[in-house]
């Protein structure tokens, strides 16, 4: 499951784990609970999520793969956020992982923005603030537009507009290419 910040990835994950009775891993909750856990660790990761930038692949690729390894082990695994970048895919790959299917989904600014500012009144995420949302989604939508071209040479991603759907329908049409 691979879009901007604010595209739906995770609404749409949790629903489509459930109706296919996979796991889900969100590379993002995978992070922070990483983070909460072994702060010494991670201490710089909150300083690049404030200013709206990702962890290094150096430092969080372990710690994702990790995650990968235990939860397939139990069943089939939906990735939402994870691999993010070039780096990460071809990390992922190195190491013996294996996509079976790549939905892209693709969302306006102005909607993610939105989502974004909806979920940050509750989340208290410190990077659900407008200010850096703005700065996470340029950057975000760069790395989204080399991921796809280096994914769509594994495997075929389907990209799907979030805009006009709610995630129910999405999920529906990914688990119809599933089944």
């Amino acid at each position: 499951m691979l879009g901007i910040p604010g595209s739906g990835k995770s609404t749409v994950a949790k629903i489509l784990a459930k109706s296919l009775e996979a796991e889900h891993l969100a590379a993002s909750t995978v992070l922070r609970e990483y983070a909460a856990s072994h702060p010494d660790e991670s201490k710089s990761w909150a300083e690049f999520w404030r200013a709206g930038a990702s962890a290094p692949d150096e430092q969080v690729l372990p710690v994702l793969w990790g995650a990968f390894v235990r939860m397939t082990a139990l069943r089939a695994t939906i990735l939402d956020g994870y691999p993010r970048t070039d780096v990460q895919l071809q990390d992922f790959l190195d190491r013996g992982g294996w996509i079976d299917l790549a939905a892209m989904l693709h969302s306006s600014e102005d909607v993610a923005l939105n989502r974004i500012m909806n979920r940050g009144a509750t989340s208290g995420r410190v990077d659900d603030v407008l200010q850096v949302a703005r700065r996470r989604l340029d950057s975000e939508k760069l790395a989204q537009n080399s991921l796809l071209s280096a994914l769509s040479v594994h495997v075929d991603v389907t990209v799907i507009d979030t805009d006009s759907l709610n995630p129910r329908q999405i999920a529906d049409l990914i688990a119809a290419q599933v089944q």
